[in-house]
């Protein structure tokens, strides 16, 4: 193009030479020529354009899908090592709360490697690396083209006057040299801080039920916005840079020209250039490359990024662990080499790290050689082996090592005398079927979840006819399948998000299933049976012992009646084998370690057997196959689930609510809803818009310049006046230089801090408008934690975009548009008309189809990125439930099937933007065209000056040019559009009104249900129907029955989870409707079967569960709360005590330390009702009972409402409401029910233990 250009300026300056021979027509012709030239250069632009867009586009998301892929494979090949090492390091919960010993505050800094963090890497490291490689790689590439051409075409011309040019560019190397490291640095430290933002945010969405009980989600909002504050002062500190960035950019364009202008004059007066248009060729070439230099800075910044981005995968992907889940070393024998298991000189400890010491949990410390041989322990071959013990003893940790996530730090594991390291991973761990305690199912079918325990196995890949069969037998076998064929869709059954749709017994029941269909020659039970109904429990177990005969069975319980049975029972204590034998060899010794955890228990378990046997005769409790009591008690809640009903028992959930729907508001809105919610920023905005006047303004200075410049070649001055003008004009060009430099200078700085303040305040917003939803949208479909988690990054990160440089650079490119226009009109207005009204309605016209499109694409892109994030989410979520499953692979698989379809989706789209975006990229050029031919007429009939032309070209063209860049933001704008829809829709738009302070009272509430019905959102059959109950104030009511039977439904209604559809529950007298949510549940404490810590330490999550209108506990209070949860003296045995940080969602914890924090939590706010949700399932039988003593100190002064399976635990309540089918058939004391010999004692017969 500059050679045309040139020899164009040659052929004015040759007709209006004085005494020219060259006639109107060979100029007209000429002209013509040139402009022809100037189409091909369209069609060969557009056409190369086309290929290089769509090309790279689709790369780019290829890769971006590869990457994820490899991050995905990558995650699941790590060992827990990893995970615990990144878990200590998580952020506490508040940072700047004081240590209960010193009273220093004791913050932490944190790179996590959990479900949010995964959620992160997937969604926005993805995101921005797939548009550094897609768009801005090719906008790079195309830069550095351009920049190479022009100064191979200006050597070519003038060697000199080009190399004089080019020293601008040591000057912008160096000026990116410096700041590329410091602006990459800094957006590390932003990104590492939102990864900690993105950890929190997926605990506490995971975990919503217990936030919203403890009333915590101003507070959890409050840690959140501090490490959110965290990024925003990283971010505020790249704003200098990135204005230092722009000042070189533009500053070295401008004063490029001033050289090249004054040197080419010095080279013209010299002789060495003959003629303007060599000057011409040279600086439109060096011009092009300058500005295809400044072009790329916009992506080496995103590119920098993208590095970044991609820096914090490949650390994952490149780790090498020292347990790859993946590997397919090792040995793999047909079968399981014959010989017993055995642990052998056992040492190990969990690392340490951040915060967290080192902790040893068996055999003692590996590193001190000097302390004894370690831990033995052997399980005999087809043989049960059960493992008791306190909690924390090691019990699980014995699991651990078994399954390989962990190596011992000295000794071996081994089977019949090969260590297991030997073995393949995948093999070994295939030969295993594990039931965990908390069981995980994916988001599938019954069918699939289920058969996932083929995985690995010689059954993998039979057909799903014959999967189906095994998955039958299997079900029959766990006592599950009697349920799933009255489940709507049986095994076809959607299970939701982590078994949502089903009852906590009918999970376990379905991930044992899972565990025996493969027929494992190992089975661990790590207490399979401790979330099922009493009813259910004696079938299940039986079927256990059942299944367990011929295999190897690893048991682990904390309740001495399921292990009875068993041909040998280890009971474990601080990491070390106490004693070794049979249940009566054991009971032998009156002062044994068993005989005491036995007698923890004995004397309740005799208690309810004495008052069963005054009832009458004890019956005999029958099989699944002949039991008559089970045939009564189950068919009617198969027939509710038959119906349509919810499972409500233990652990339900609200069913499935519909997909919310956004509502579309316009971009324009969105810039006006933000500008003025963000006024307190408008002196910064005020700034940037002077800036970006100064920019845009840049631009027709320069051609008023330009045209100035050149007219002194055809003015007749003598050689001192023509050297003086035109160094004059070079001067001024410097002048431009500094002014443009420093108003992109300002506007970039400016603009940059915004973006920071904008991503931080909606990325605040949008968590505390998703924590001030219901529980139903939490249900809904599409509203995963995972989900969710990625919208909290992706989103606030897209909108920033409306207001950020980007909106800069629209800005400058509109005020230089309109600018030029006006400036070209008001020199040459016939030119200017023609040249405006032909090209510019084009360049609108293409700009706007594209801008439809992309809105398009990133709509479908986000959601994918949110499919992502779910589904890689749930899959680490669930990370020990796919290594015991050996499903890493089948993972990957689906996964890869996920991303080939997005490719394939994306495939369309971006062979049509990329026509629109090549066609508005290369219109200039028909643009260029036009100009010529008709500013050539114009000129050869002498209407036109040369001086005039110039301008006239100059500004059309680089208006258009401005409008191209203008377009080229046009997927920022649909990005931003797309995601304030999505962050507005959050939005309370008729919040309801405050309600009525909570009753105050000194000897807890009364509580009454009044012909209650309720049905879920979205389904027609009621779960209750007239449901009528009585708690006085102070008492102590326990809710029983089968599982699915609706007793935690209440709980969830008593916690205003959901209300009623009709009638009422009144709280001493108001209904709960009418009393405001926050003071309601200030009153009220729930301690859930499945118990809920943050990331943090012991005192800050007991400190959640204080009440948000009373002062936060002391430390006295708290100390006193987990001496009342019997938590204590474990604490204080720690070497940080009070200080130790329990880890993401608590993981450094055992199930029962976590419970009995967890109740702790619940007793700091001394409520005035306490609800109890199966809260000592996951306790050891010592435990239990202590803390069953600190429930009963408890009870003075307050409700309390029990929902349990154990009936032991709720022999003494004051009223007894035995559910069945979503109503009470019975209710009394334990007494009068056991006497009356109707549900509840058949209950009672179900659960009574032989001594």
């Amino acid at each position: 193009m500059t050679i045309i250009f040139g020899q164009l300026v040659t052929d004015f300056s040759d007709y209006f030479k004085p005494g020219s021979t060259v006639t109107k027509a060979e100029f007209t012709h000429s002209v013509d020529t040139m402009c022809l030239y100037f189409v091909y250069l369209f069609i060969a632009k557009f056409s190369t354009g086309y290929i290089c867009i769509a090309c790279f586009r689709l790369s780019g998301t290829r890769i971006s899908a590869a990457l994820r892929l490899a991050y995905l494979t990558s995650i699941f090949r790590q060992d827990l090592t990893y995970f615990d090492a990144l878990a200590a390091k998580v952020p506490e919960l508040d940072a700047t709360t004081k240590m209960m010993s010193g009273g220093k505050a004791e913050p932490t800094t944190a790179k996590t490697g959990t479900a949010g963090a995964v959620a992160v890497s997937i969604t926005t490291h993805s995101n921005t690396v797939q548009m550094g490689i897609s768009e801005k790689a090719s906008t790079f590439i195309m830069g550095v083209a351009m920049v190479l051409s022009g100064f191979v075409i200006g050597f070519a011309k003038n060697w000199k006057l080009t190399l004089v040019t080019a020293t601008i560019l040591p000057a912008s190397i160096l000026i990116y040299g410096i700041s590329i490291p410091i602006d990459i640095k800094l957006e590390k430290a932003v990104m590492a801080a939102h990864e900690k933002a993105a950890e929190l945010a997926e605990e506490v969405l995971t975990s919503v039920r217990t936030a919203k009980s403890f009333n915590a989600e101003k507070r959890l909002a409050v840690k959140y916005k501090a490490l959110l504050e965290e990024g925003r002062k990283a971010g505020l500190k790249k704003s200098p840079v990135s204005g230092i960035q722009y000042f070189g950019v533009f500053f070295v364009i401008f004063a490029g020209y001033a050289i090249c202008f004054w040197y080419g004059v010095k080279l013209y007066q010299q002789g060495e250039i003959t003629n303007p248009g060599t000057i011409i060729t040279v600086y439109f070439a060096v011009l092009f490359a300058v500005m295809a230099f400044g072009a790329i800075a916009p992506p080496i910044q995103l590119m920098s990024k993208a590095a970044s981005a991609s820096a914090s995968m490949f650390e994952v992907i490149d780790r090498t662990p020292a347990i790859d889940s993946l590997s397919t070393e090792g040995l793999q024998p047909e079968k399981l080499p014959s010989g017993d298991l055995e642990l052998r000189n056992i040492k190990f400890a969990y690392p340490g790290g951040g915060e967290r010491e080192r902790v040893v949990v068996l055999g003692g410390d590996p590193d001190d050689t000097k302390g004894g041989e370690g831990m033995s322990l052997s399980f005999s071959e087809g043989k049960t082996t059960a493992i008791v013990g306190r909690s924390g003893s090691g019990k699980s940790t014995i699991v651990g090592l078994i399954e390989r996530w962990y190596d011992p730090g000295a000794g071996s594991v081994s089977i019949a005398g090969i260590d297991i390291k030997d073995l393949n991973i995948r093999w070994w761990r295939g030969k295993i079927g594990l039931v965990m305690q908390e069981p995980f199912l994916f988001n599938e079918s019954v069918f699939k979840n289920v058969a996932y325990g083929l995985t690995g196995t010689e059954w993998e890949h039979i057909s799903d006819e014959e999967k189906l069969v095994m998955v039958k037998e299997a079900c029959v076998e766990a006592n599950a399948a009697s349920f799933i064929e009255e489940l709507p869709d049986m095994y076809e059954t959607k299970v939701g998000e982590q078994g949502i749709k089903l009852s906590g017994g009918q999970k376990q029941r379905i991930a044992i299933a899972r565990s025996i269909i493969s027929k494992p020659p190992i089975l661990i039970l790590d207490e399979a049976t401790s979330a099922i109904d009493p009813r259910n429990e004696r079938i299940v177990q039986e079927a256990l012992d059942r299944i367990s005969k011929g295999r190897t069975t690893i048991t682990i319980a904390h309740r001495l009646s399921t292990v009875r049975k068993a041909d040998r029972i280890v009971v474990i204590g601080a990491g070390n084998v106490l004693e070794v034998g049979t249940h009566e060899e054991l009971l032998a010794n009156p002062d044994g370690a068993y005989t005491q955890l036995a007698g923890d228990v004995d004397g309740e378990e005799e208690a309810e057997e004495e008052e069963v046997a005054k009832a009458g005769e004890v019956a005999r409790v029958e099989t699944a196959q002949g039991s008559a009591l089970e045939r009564t008690t189950t068919w009617r809640s198969r027939l509710s689930v038959a119906r349509g009903k919810a499972p409500v028992g233990d652990e339900e959930a609200a069913p499935v609510a519909e997909k919310e729907k956004v509502k579309v508001m316009g971009i324009l809105r969105s810039v006006k809803l933000i500008g003025w919610e963000q006024r307190h920023l408008w002196p910064i905005y005020l700034m940037g818009f002077i800036g970006c006047l100064g920019g845009g303004a840049a631009v027709p200075t320069q051609a008023v310049l330009f045209g100035k410049f050149f007219q002194g070649f055809s003015i007749l001055l003598d050689k001192d006046e023509f050297v003086k003008s035109q160094n004059h004009w070079a001067l001024m060009f410097l002048v431009l230089a500094l002014g443009a430099g420093a108003a992109y200078a300002l506007m970039g700085s400016m603009f940059t801090s915004i973006t920071h303040h904008i991503n931080a305040y909606y990325r605040l917003e949008y968590f505390e408008n998703v924590l001030r939803q219901g529980i139903p949208f939490f249900d809904a479909e599409g509203n995963s934690a995972g989900t969710l988690t990625a919208q909290l990054n992706t989103h606030p990160a897209a909108l920033q975009e409306l207001l950020g440089p980007s909106t800069g650079l629209m800005l400058i490119s509109i005020v230089s548009m309109i600018g030029c226009c006006i400036l070209s009109l008001c020199i040459g207005w016939k030119l200017a008309l023609v040249c405006i009204c032909a090209a510019l309605p084009f360049l609108f016209f293409a700009g706007l189809i594209r801008i439809r499109i992309e809105i398009g694409f990133a709509k479908d892109t986000a959601e994918v990125f949110e499919e992502s994030a779910q589904f890689a989410s749930e899959a680490v979520g669930a990370f020990r439930t796919v290594s015991s499953l050996i499903m890493e692979q089948s993972i990957r698989n689906r996964y890869d099937i996920l991303l080939k379809g997005h490719v394939k989706k994306a495939f369309r789209r971006t062979a049509l933007a990329s026509v629109i975006f090549s066609a508005s990229e290369s219109m200039n050029l028909l643009a260029t065209a036009l100009c010529f031919w008709y500013g050539g007429r114009l000129l050869a009939n002498r209407e036109l000056s040369t001086y005039e032309f110039f301008i006239v070209y100059i500004a059309i063209i680089q208006g258009g040019e401005n409008a191209g860049q203008f377009f080229g933001f046009t997927e920022n704008i649909a990005q931003a559009a797309e995601a304030a829809n999505r962050i507005f829709g959050k939005r309370e738009k008729n919040p309801p009104p405050p309600g009525s302070p909570m009753p105050v009272g000194d000897n807890g509430c009364g509580v009454v249900f009044k012909d209650v019905n309720f049905k879920y959102p979205t389904r027609d059959t009621p779960i209750f129907q007239n449901l009528n109950l009585k708690i006085p104030a102070g008492s102590f009511a326990a809710f029983v029955g089968a599982s699915g039977c609706g007793k935690t439904t209440t709980i969830s209604l008593l916690e205003r989870f959901y209300d009623p559809t009709s009638g009422r529950i009144e709280i001493d007298g108001e209904d709960i409707t009418s009393l405001d949510v926050t003071s309601y549940r200030n009153s009220v404490s729930l301690v859930a079967q499945e118990p809920t810590l943050y990331a943090g330490t012991i005192a800050e999550n007991v400190r959640l569960g204080a009440t948000t209108t009373s002062p936060p506990p002391t430390d006295e209070e708290i100390i006193q709360a987990c001496k009342d949860a019997y938590i204590h003296e474990f604490i204080v045995s720690l070497p940080d005590g009070y200080q130790t940080i329990v880890g993401a969602k608590g993981m450094g914890l055992s199930g029962g330390q976590k419970q009995r924090v967890a109740i702790a939590r619940a007793l700091v706010r001394k409520p005035r009702m306490l609800l109890l949700d199966e809260a000592t399932a996951s306790l050891d039988s010592e435990s239990e009972r202590f803390v069953q003593k600190a429930f009963d100190r408890a009870r003075v002064g307050r409700t309390v409402i029990a929902v349990a399976h154990r009936l032991s635990t709720v022999q003494a309540a004051d009223v007894i409401f035995v559910f069945d089918e979503g109503r009470v058939v019975e209710s009394g004391t334990h007494g009068e029910l056991v006497k009356a010999r109707g549900v509840y004692y058949q209950m009672c017969q179900a659960q009574a233990l032989d001594n």
